[in-house]
């Protein structure tokens, strides 16, 4: 298996001869993960590769519904849920 950093340079240069726009974070979890982030028409992906040279894609795709402001109390509500943190209530 290749070490991350080749892994993820591979990645990359595969990205960018592909005219792929992408974005790069470190995710501090327990495998300390380098997460490739990049969308598509439709579509949004996470790429992960993680310290062991694994990699991992999470696709999400679009669901062809549009929603009005009131979906943002529904994401605050499910980050809420996630975090088990209060988020104080504010109105748009």
């Amino acid at each position: 298996m290749k070490n991350p950093f080749d892994k993820m340079m591979e990645i990359i240069a595969f990205l960018e001869e592909n005219h792929v726009y992408y974005r790069i974070s470190k995710v501090s979890d327990a495998n300390n993960s380098i997460m490739i982030d990049l969308a598509i028409p439709g579509e949004r992906w996470e790429i992960d590769i993680q310290d062991n040279g694994q990699v991992s894609i999470d696709k999400f795709i679009y669901d062809m519904n549009y929603y009005d402001e009131t979906a943002l109390e529904e994401l605050v509500e499910k980050n809420e849920n996630r975090t088990g943190q209060n988020v104080e209530e504010s109105s748009l």
